[in-house]
């Protein structure tokens, strides 16, 4: 090692060789590109250490590279990929297609990557650079054969909506949405004039109709026309969501049997907001007792009058009058993960089945079963995640599938463990919770959890990648 020789690097401006000893001179060389035989790392830098052969290994957001001969005392110098099966996708956004079975999602630095078939482990991308939040319509009754993948990428850029069929076939382009606002203040202005959007921004569809979505700043946004035309809603005086993660906005339930499209709850900041009806007002719920950031709201999807919240200080709460009165549910959760982001509910289709509130964050997935009932404590979900940090969770009832977005661990899914046909029967629950059996704790196994996380991608019949922020670099 030579004293005089410093390499350094960081998250733009690529990786530089500094050489004291050609001092006043520059001392400053670049070893990326032509200086090292046309390659160079994944950008955003984390850590550099130098082998026992003299080689040096970075650590970044895409991974874990070599720099071969980093003096090119050899004249080999390059840059060589050694992430094996590593596979560090930094998922914040993720969604289940199931009309094929395909999971997407949006990744830091990754861009959209999509699986190409169900199982597959190699994935593709639709977008580059910084993916953005996603999501998709399943409606089978208004596009039946085909589904909406909605995608983009950082502060909104490229919001579009794409359809595919069943055998994962993208029908058509990329179609951007419109996000033009026709009512309310900024009427006649784009989102993007009038307003200030997130880097990663927070939307969701509507359970019911989703033809209809919410979009959140700190403004409240509604559109009945996948995102082409806006209706605002009214400011919150506090951001809407913050950072990358899940969002804290639930749109869609129903209520004793009886779809309610336009009931809808907001967190921003520490306040929660809520509508039952179309055109009817915007309450904020001022019995609700947290003082931190929400950052993850739910409801259950059969009963809307269930909603539950996480906050920035990892405390999960729940109302069951429509945030009337709240319980705390954080129980012994802090004894499980100190950083809670996400949380999920689960309602299966399956007869017999117990509701379960999940939450997600430092250490994997965590399942509060039948949350009413006093006392009621967390427990890990399964053992067979990895120890990561999850940032967003979706549950698909009808195939009874549960998919989870590490930050740096890929993408998972769990599937046929909440609509298992093993059950006992327990003690009655609260009244919201009859007809509900608990299944014995066990461990999913085999086909029941698949690992589905992203390696480098492959060329396949899809269009080539739409560049967002191309700044992410391929070693070859």
């Amino acid at each position: 090692m030579d004293p005089n020789v410093v390499f350094i690097a960081g998250d733009f401006g690529g990786n530089w060789r500094g050489d004291a000893s050609l001092l006043p001179g520059s001392p400053w060389t670049t070893v990326d590109f032509d200086a090292a035989h046309g390659t160079a790392p994944h950008p955003d830098s984390r850590a550099m250490v130098f082998d026992a052969n003299g080689n040096l290994l970075q650590s970044s957001d895409g991974g874990l590279y070599r720099l071969v001969d980093p003096d090119n005392r050899l004249n080999q110098r390059q840059w060589v990929s050694v992430n094996g099966n590593i596979r560090p996708t930094e998922f914040h956004s993720v969604a289940y297609d199931p009309l094929s079975g395909i999971v997407f999602g949006g990744a830091q630095d990754t861009g959209v990557p999509i699986q190409p078939a169900p199982g597959e482990f190699t994935w593709v991308t639709l977008l580059s650079g910084d993916g953005g939040n996603v999501g998709v319509d399943n409606d089978q009754f208004a596009h039946p054969g085909t589904t909406i993948r909605y995608t983009g990428g950082p502060d909104f850029g490229f919001f579009n909506r794409t359809t595919w069929d069943a055998t994962n076939t993208m029908l058509g382009g990329l179609t951007p949405a419109g996000l033009l606002i026709t009512s309310g203040p900024g009427t006649g202005e784009s989102l993007f004039t009038f307003d200030n959007v997130q880097f990663s921004q927070p939307f969701v569809l509507n359970a019911i109709d989703p033809s209809r979505m919410l979009i959140g700043t700190s403004n409240i946004y509604e559109s009945l026309d996948r995102g082409d035309t806006l209706a605002n809603l009214g400011n919150t005086g506090n951001l809407i969501g913050n950072g990358l993660g899940a969002s804290p906005m639930a749109y869609g339930g129903h209520l004793a049997g009886m779809p309610y499209s336009d009931v809808f709850y907001v967190g921003a900041n520490s306040a929660i907001f809520h509508r039952v009806a179309l055109g009817g007002p915007i309450t904020t719920l001022g019995n609700y007792p947290g003082s931190s950031q929400i950052l993850s709201l739910v409801i259950d999807p059969q009963n809307y009058r269930h909603v539950f919240v996480s906050d920035s200080d990892s405390r999960v709460w729940g109302s069951f009058d429509e945030g009337v009165s709240w319980l705390e549910l954080t129980a012994n959760l802090p004894t499980l993960s100190t950083s809670i982001r996400v949380l999920e509910f689960v309602r299966p289709s399956a007869q017999g089945k117990p509701v379960v509130l999940l939450a997600g964050g430092l250490g994997g997935v965590f399942q509060l079963r039948h949350p009413r009932t006093p006392g009621a404590q967390w427990k890990p979900l399964t053992r067979q995640l990895p120890h990561g940090l999850v940032l967003d969770l979706h549950y698909d009832a009808n195939d009874d599938v549960l998919v989870a977005g590490f930050l740096g661990r890929g993408a998972w899914t769990l599937s046929g463990f909440f609509g298992s046909n093993v059950a006992y029967v327990e003690a009655p629950q609260a009244e919201d919770e009859m007809d509900v059996a608990e299944d014995p704790p066990r461990e999913p196994t085999g086909a029941a959890e698949r690992l589905l996380r992203q390696l480098p991608p492959v060329p396949v019949t899809l269009p080539p990648p739409v560049a967002i922020m191309p700044k992410e670099l391929t070693a070859h």
